[in-house]
């Protein structure tokens, strides 16, 4: 009949917290026991009890003693004569230990403060869950000089031909900057400075804000209508619910406010304070309040395009799909000097740097310079450190041979003295 035994892990757990005066015989008596409750109740229930009895042995009398027990309280009586001496010196040479503590205490608080700012920017973007699938589509001028300047912004009219003509995109949304800045309320007679844009009602859903009042899918969808951020709201209207009230925004009409955004748990890399319907911009455009740009492919300065990709899309067949539209639109045109590429979400900011970006960006170059000078900073700190702590103990010769002969180690001498 084959021999039956208790967990492997179970029981070399046990072995390994037992003494050894002690292991041999408990183990033996568990086994028994063990085995007798495997045919009583089954191999289950026996490990379950295993188990417990396993860890009602885990008590300290039966833990095993570190060999080195006896040495204990003499490296304990040296812990506690290094503070003393420390604290001494501290005392006797106060200048050289406020220069040698504060510089590496100031060191470490400015790279800290580094990191921090690097992990915050690192950190734009990241709440979206579709941040893997969101590009935005970039500007490339070539002037005659053959040098290029790249621009956030590309002509709106991209947006309607990638969804209705190709493949691959789910959704496109365009952002036209240029709204706010001159609020009148009616109720009062004054000025607001507030900014926003125009954005398609897709706004919202792409970018995963969320509404305080509001449908998501109405509160853009009509002309004159605008949504606020919670603390525009409170701003303009205090604690009053703000849904149907009617604003004035300088030159561009009345609008009503049919949402309020609720306070955003991540960060984004947009900037604003309140977003207005892309349909109120047509009407504007007419008027000539502000310059064509919603079916304008010439203008490529005043308008932002993101899509998000379909799943399993590739980022190239869209790049080639603008290289086409490229070709068809721009043939024809003056601005045949005219490139566009897509800059993926999670590149915009650290970032490079481009004209008419949307919002305030970390260049990618700036983390780097962060980085080395953290990194520089650190190390001076470190030699400068060490080298003040070796100076000061060369003086400290005859306390250094009275703990050698002590007993004190080479690795406890160099912890006392760093």
């Amino acid at each position: 009949m084959r021999e039956l035994y208790p967990p492997k892990w179970l029981n070399r757990f046990f072995r390994w917290y037992c003494r050894e005066d002690l292991a041999d015989a408990v183990d033996g008596d568990l086994l028994e026991l063990y085995r007798r409750r495997v045919k009583k109740y089954g191999s289950t229930k026996a490990n379950w009890l295993y188990f417990w009895n396993v860890l009602l042995f885990f008590q300290p009398f039966a833990f095993r003693k570190k060999s080195n027990q006896y040495s204990n309280s003499n490296t304990i009586d040296m812990l506690q004569n290094y503070f003393k001496i420390a604290i001494r010196n501290l005392v006797k040479h106060k200048s050289f230990s406020i220069i040698n503590i504060f510089g590496l205490a100031l060191s470490m608080s400015v790279c800290i403060i580094i990191i921090m700012l690097v992990a915050d920017q690192k950190s734009v973007d990241r709440y979206n869950s579709k941040r893997e699938n969101i590009y935005r589509i970039n500007t490339i001028r070539t002037d005659s000089d053959n040098l290029f300047n790249t621009f956030a912004t590309a002509p709106l009219p991209f947006a309607e031909k990638l969804t209705s003509e190709y493949s691959g995109v789910k959704q496109a949304i365009r952002i036209r900057s240029g709204f706010g800045n001159d609020w009148v309320g009616f109720d009062r007679n004054v000025n607001i400075p507030i900014g926003g844009f125009f954005v398609d009602p897709g706004f919202i859903n792409l970018f995963e804000f969320e509404l305080e009042s509001g449908l998501p899918e109405a509160v853009l969808s009509n002309p004159n209508s605008v949504v606020l951020k919670k603390e525009t709201a409170q701003k303009l209207y205090g604690d009053k619910d703000p849904i149907g009230e009617i604003i004035k925004v300088g030159e561009m009409g009345e609008y009503i406010v049919t949402g309020v955004l609720k306070d955003q748990q991540g960060k984004s890399h947009i900037k604003f304070d309140a977003l207005a319907s892309l349909s109120s911009l047509i009407q504007l455009e007419k008027d000539s309040v502000l310059r064509a740009s919603v079916n304008n492919w010439r203008n490529h300065t005043s308008g932002y395009v993101y899509i998000e990709l379909q799943d399993g899309s590739s980022p190239q067949k869209i790049i080639n799909n603008m290289v086409e539209i490229n070709r068809e639109i721009f043939s024809d045109m003056d601005d045949r000097n005219l490139r566009f590429k897509l800059q993926h979400l999670m590149s915009i900011t650290p970032g490079p740097l481009l004209g008419n970006d949307i919002g305030p960006t970390l260049p990618l170059i700036f983390v780097y310079f962060l980085a080395g000078l953290a990194i520089i900073i650190m190390i001076s700190a470190s030699f400068n450190y060490m080298n003040l702590s070796i100076a000061r103990a060369l003086t400290r010769a005859k306390e250094v041979g009275i703990r050698k002969v002590a007993g004190a180690t080479r690795k406890q001498l160099i912890l006392q003295f760093l």
